[in-house]
């Protein structure tokens, strides 16, 4: 994984961060207190805290235990889950739909 060693985690992107900012600014002016997103986490696999948005960019891909990342990221994620996904030969975007449906209600898939 390009940016990221074994226990350490990666920083998050200005890019990212520019739409983390843009969560909670829209979620605070249009959002009612149970969907207000307050605190945004990136998934990194390793020393991950509990927020009101769980962030998983370009990782999954590359991990083995999917449905064990899923099941984690579900109990992380306290109102939203965000997928980031590089697709491969290995598994195509219905591969991932599926597999993501599995844990989440996906409401879009792009």
């Amino acid at each position: 994984m390009s940016g990221m060693t074994r226990g350490r985690r990666r920083q998050i992107t200005k890019e990212w961060e520019k739409h983390f900012d843009e969560w909670r600014r829209v979620s605070a002016k249009y959002g009612d207190a149970l969907n207000k997103i307050e605190t945004v986490e990136m998934w990194e696999g390793t020393d991950d805290k509990p927020a009101d948005a769980i962030v998983a960019v370009n990782i999954l891909e590359h991990r083995m235990q999917v449905d064990e990342d899923l099941f984690t990221i579900k109990g992380l994620a306290k109102k939203i889950a965000v997928f980031s996904i590089e697709l491969d030969a290995l598994r195509d975007a219905d591969a991932w739909r599926s597999l993501i449906g599995t844990f989440f209600h996906i409401v879009i898939f792009d």
